[in-house]
């Protein structure tokens, strides 16, 4: 018999649902708002009472405006998983009527309407996790105004996390919904919804890699984007800003990129609406069968297929150094998380048969995507700009030693400002950049290809092109050491290198002697380098003029330019006994009108100075050698002035 009580009006219909769903899940709200708070603006207000009390060094407004960006920033790590274990929670209990073949017909025989009884317990869903987030928010907003941090930057700051945290709690609920309404159970569902957010950014992490050990020219740290791994991972994306936080450059005013929020909120609204349709064209019979959709557990099925296959072969391949073990463990990795997903889905193997033609797919993708690099991606193996194209080079080496250039002020959270990165830019520099480049393509071409996969190796060498319209151009290339110099000319990899390197604005723009002024370092201290190259002569630090710090300076970039000081590891170098100059850069550095100012686009504040410091002088060094000899400075009498 049909109930008459329920009014047939939509909107009564859906505040009806929404009133008894609401209902249902409040008790997980209030535990959910008890948690939050514990964790939250509980811990925020004795974490800001102890930097206003017990700091021991003097109090400021920078040190507290630091102190509540840096504890929220820690405090998300903890709260981000907790919303979103209550949200899986929420979604089961309010849905999890669609899976029980009594309590689907039971719902369906109401005077309601399936879109505001789906509506309904979603906005109820809704509104249970928001609102503690919310409150708990503005207690902690309320208690960073009690400690009279700066509102302007902190409002900023919370208001943006707090958003993105909305945000991505209504795309994980309506994510979870989505697969609600598609799968037959609630272990299918919670199955499902650990298996896209876990296999999706893992699937394109994989592939990257191993596009990076097939493809000449791309590599994993300069193709892939955090946005990309997250993109259709509403669970993943919700790190997003953790992970920002704690990059050397970052800065709390940063946030995800606004395309990002316009993407999930566009997600939401479409997971929603495909929600809505798939439960009114849902059969009441699907209740507790596998699932009422199989696109969703076809998919999932072949992400963890591919994950486990190319995960597992890469580990493999990486462990013994063998490119066959690259395929043992794509076909055993493949073919036993295959089975094991079909198992799981299926609860047994009745149907294992007839899911393996699936896994046909599986292995027809991986062939054709395989084949694709190994023969250059369609051109991408050799696709190289023209000169006329090329606005400038910038040239990243992994063996450089890399400085790094740091504010010293607590209210810019000595945020990263800038870094030494060689720059390219003149006419007939570019060109020669582009020959050596071109050889090595070339002969890439001639000798490996179809290429295969191989071990991306410990280090790279990245040219990246900035075209004159905007566009950019980058190609990385593992860099292996081949044991003797003899070898270094007849390696592709060094040869290109070694002639890049030899480039004289490269080398002003890569090495920090370059960029130094007398100003900038304290002392200097000259060692001699034993024949055994395990220990250095002990040698007191020297405190020279104004004077004696220019001529040093100008003798060592002379001498660098003449190939005769290393600032970087080199593998090649002939001489085991020569001499060590060491730095001490300057605390608080204030930046006078120069090159290195300009590369930090005018920055006026103060600075410190992170990265190499020695340098290593050989038998050539016919300047800083004079000059040494000239003071006296590797005499063992030398001593501090």
């Amino acid at each position: 018999m049909t109930s008459t009580i329920f009014s047939a009006d939509s909107w009564k219909e859906f505040t009806i649902t929404f009133r008894l769903a609401l209902k249902k899940v409040r008790g997980m709200m209030g535990l959910l708002a008890l948690l939050l708070f514990i964790v939250f603006p509980m811990v925020f207000m004795v974490a800001m009472w102890n930097v206003q009390n017990n700091h021991q060094e003097a109090f400021t407004q920078e040190t507290l405006d630091s102190a509540c960006f840096g504890y929220i920033s820690f405090i998300l790590i903890f709260i981000i998983p907790l919303i979103l274990i209550f949200t899986v929670v929420v979604a089961v209990m309010l849905f999890s009527y669609l899976h029980r073949k009594r309590s689907v017909d039971l719902f369906h025989s109401l005077p309601i309407r399936r879109t505001p009884m789906l509506l309904g317990r979603y906005c109820a869903g809704l509104t249970a996790l928001l609102v503690p987030v919310i409150l708990n928010f503005v207690l902690v907003f309320a208690i960073g105004f009690s400690y009279h941090v700066n509102l302007q930057y902190s409002f900023h700051f919370v208001f943006n996390r707090m958003f993105w945290t909305l945000l991505m709690t209504a795309a994980a609920l309506t994510f979870s919904v989505f697969m609600a309404v598609c799968s037959g159970t609630s272990f299918d569902m919670v199955l499902s919804i650990i298996g896209v957010n876990a296999a999706y950014p893992l699937l394109i992490y994989v592939s990257d890699v191993l596009a990076s050990c097939i493809l000449p020219g791309l590599r994993v740290t300069a193709a892939l984007k955090s946005t990309i791994l997250t993109a259709f991972s509403p669970f993943a994306a919700a790190f997003l800003p953790l992970c920002a936080s704690y990059r050397s450059e970052w800065n709390p005013a940063d946030g995800v990129s606004a395309g990002f929020y316009i993407w999930w909120i566009l997600c939401t609204l479409l997971l929603l609406g495909a929600s809505v349709l798939l439960c009114r064209k849902r059969k009441s019979e699907c209740a507790e069968s596998n699932f009422a959709f199989p696109i969703p557990k076809i998919i999932i099925r072949f992400m963890v297929t591919a994950v486990a296959g190319i995960g597992f072969g890469l580990m493999l391949m990486f462990a013994t150094g063998m490119q066959a073990s690259f395929f043992i463990g794509v076909v055993s990795g493949s073919l036993a998380a295959h089975i094991v997903a079909e198992a799981l889905y299926s609860r047994g193997f009745q149907h294992m048969r007839k899911s393996f033609s699936w896994y046909g797919v599986f292995a027809a993708s991986f062939v054709v995507f395989y084949a694709v690099l190994a023969t250059g991606f369609f051109g991408y193996d050799t696709r190289i700009p023209n000169a006329v194209e090329v606005q400038s080079v910038s040239v990243a080496d992994s063996k450089d030693h890399d400085i790094y250039f740091y504010t010293t002020s607590e209210s810019e959270h000595f945020r990263k400002i800038g870094e030494l990165s060689p720059t390219i830019q003149e006419r007939k520099n570019i060109e020669k950049v582009l020959t050596a480049h071109r050889a090595f393509v070339e002969n890439n071409r001639e000798t490996r290809f179809p290429y295969s996969v191989n071990d991306m190796g410990y280090s790279s060498f990245t040219l990246t092109y900035h075209l004159k319209n905007g566009g950019v151009v980058v190609r990385s290339y593992p860099r292996f050491h081949i044991q003797g110099k003899k070898d270094t000319d007849q390696n592709p990899w060094d040869k290109m290198i070694k002639q890049i390197n030899g480039i004289q604005e490269y080398q002003e723009t890569a090495n920090i002697l370059f960029y130094l002024e007398p100003e900038y370092f304290e002392s200097v201290s000259i060692s001699s380098v034993a024949k055994d190259d395990k220990s250095l002569a002990e040698a007191s630090p020297l405190v020279l003029t104004r004077n004696e710090k220019k001529e040093l300076l100008e003798a060592l970039r002379q001498d660098c330019l003449n190939g005769a000081v290393d600032y970087k590891y080199n593998p090649y170098r002939d001489e085991t006994n020569y001499l060590q100059v060491n730095f001490r850069y300057a605390d608080s550095i204030t930046l006078k009108d120069g090159k290195l100012k300009t590369l930090l686009g005018g920055y006026s504040g103060k600075i410190d100075i992170a990265g190499t410091s020695s340098f290593d002088l050989y038998s050539n060094a016919t300047n800083t050698r004079a000059v040494i000899e000239k003071y006296g400075w590797d005499k063992p009498t030398s001593a501090a002035k």
